[in-house]
Parts: C-alpha cells; structure tokens; sequence
C-alpha cells in the first residue's frame, strides 16, 4: 500500500514516551481480531510493541508505514500505543509475521483524524476528448459530503522477498487486516463522518512519484495541471494499482458488498495508485 505523504504538523521536539504510557483500549480489540486468524503451520503474527521489534524488522529488509513513529511526536502517536480515535494525532498499529521466530512480513492499521484528512491529496483524470486532463482535488472532492472525522486504513503491507508468493501467508495476512478493520469499524465514534479508504500503489516510477507529490501538496484543490507541470508523469499510468497491489485490490474489492468502492477517475498523489473508499460507517451496520 502507498507510502510518502508529508505531514504539516512538525516531527520536532519528540518527547521519549512516559514509562506508565497507555495502551488504547482499541487497539486491544485488534490484538484479540489477529489472534484468531489462522495460519500456517511455523508462521506467527505478533503485534510490534517496542524498539527491538522494529530493528529486527527493517535488519529483514522490512520496511515501515511513513506514518508511524516510536515514539510520540506532534500530531502522531507512537504505533506501540496502538490506533484509536484520536481527533489531535495520527495513531497507527503494527503486527509483524514471522516464520520460525524470524521477521518476513508487516501488517499496518492507521486511523487519521480530520486535520489529516484535510491534506490528502488526489489527481483527478478527466477525459476531455483530445487528452487528458489532470487536476489536484482534496478528499471532499471524493467524499461530496466534506472532509472526514476519521479515516481507517488498512495501511502498509510487506513480506520480503523470498515470501511474496507464499498464497497461505498472503491470505492470513488479508484475514488480519480484514478483521483489524472490521473491529475498528465497529468502534467508529458516533456522531462524526468516519470512513474507510484503501490506497494502492501505482506504477509510476519512483523520481516521478516525488515530483507528483510536489505538484500534489504544492497547488490548491481544484489546480489544473499542464503537461509542463507534469513533465515525467505519465497519465496514462494514474489511478493503475501495480502488480504487486494485488492483494490489496483484492482487499479492497472483499468489501465492495459493504460499500467499499474503487473510485474512478482518481489517482492517489502519493502512489500515483488507485483508491479505495467506503460510505460513511453507520452504527448498528457492519461495514465489513
């Protein structure tokens, strides 16, 4: 799932974490939805609690959702807290798979708060006959009904390389984040617009993808965007998920009874991928 979006309010002055630091209550519920997944046979998912856990991780060759952090930050909770429904920070959750004890793979859930939401950033692709036309929109322009509450995100995932083709692997991991979802939904606060929004990544290749984000963030919602301004980025490849997205579309299209929706004519501007996203979570009605 996409990765790279900046974020407006500061990483500075990071405080180390309080030694007595609280566990969401939500992200307990997670804990539990993981455990009863069922996996095969020397494989293990355990959620990444500390420092040591990330180390071994990123020494596999793993990488990290750009989200989390460990330790508090302005804006952004440390992703051992767990997600929660915080309007003043970003919170994120991370579980790690292991084979024989040994770091293969990575699950990400991320909960964003409207102050968030508000920056995220699309490339709209309207067909204008004789070409195409790209114009950067907000997620209000997706929405029609203003900037949400909440976003949940079944975010980064990852096994290393030797382990991408594993199909038992990969559908546990779906599993996982389908039932990660599932309990956050559930726990959707009431009264706020809280959606769900998938990301995929794109095939525009990696130098394009920086400079599509600073025409992203740089320009206002609504900026049509010249071919002088696009320079390298190829239109035609907006709004593609890349082969290795599968399971994520795959994820993404699970829901489609529920309400989860691919949204055309829309680019994410940080993966240049498509996206993913639900109806408004109503209380009372499963949206997984």
């Amino acid at each position: 799932m996409a990765t790279g979006e900046k974020l407006k309010q500061s990483d500075q002055e990071i405080q180390p974490l309080s030694p007595e630091f609280q566990i969401s209550p939500l992200s307990i519920q997670l804990d539990a939805a993981v455990s009863t997944v069922k996996l095969p046979k020397g494989f293990s998912l355990t959620r990444v609690t500390n420092i040591n856990d990330r180390v071994n991780m990123s020494q596999a060759g793993l990488g990290h959702d750009y989200r989390t952090r460990e330790v508090d930050s302005e804006g952004v909770a440390s992703t051992f807290k767990g997600v929660d429904f915080n309007p003043r920070k970003i919170t994120t959750q991370e579980f790690m798979l292991c084979k024989e004890g040994k770091p293969i793979g990575v699950i990400t859930m991320a909960i964003t708060p409207q102050w968030a939401n508000e920056q995220n950033r699309y490339f709209q692709v309207e067909d204008t006959g004789n070409k195409k036309q790209i114009v950067v929109q907000d997620i209000a322009f997706i929405t029609k009904t203003g900037v949400p509450d909440f976003l949940i995100i079944p975010a980064w995932v990852e096994k290393v390389l030797d382990a991408r083709n594993d199909k038992g692997t990969a559908i546990a991991l779906a599993e996982a984040m389908t039932a990660m979802t599932d309990v956050c939904a559930a726990n959707a606060p009431e009264g706020k617009q809280t959606r769900i929004e998938i990301v995929t990544d794109g095939l525009i290749p990696k130098n394009s993808q920086k400079h599509a984000q600073l025409l992203a963030f740089g320009n206002p919602s609504g900026t049509v965007l010249t071919d002088k301004d696009l320079g390298p980025i190829d239109k035609d490849l907006l709004g593609k998920p890349a082969p290795q997205s599968r399971w994520t579309v795959r994820l993404a299209e699970s829901m489609r009874n529920k309400g989860m929706e691919l949204v055309p004519g829309i680019a994410s501007a940080l993966s240049g991928g498509a996206v993913y996203i639900s109806p408004p979570i109503k209380h009372n009605q499963d949206i997984i």
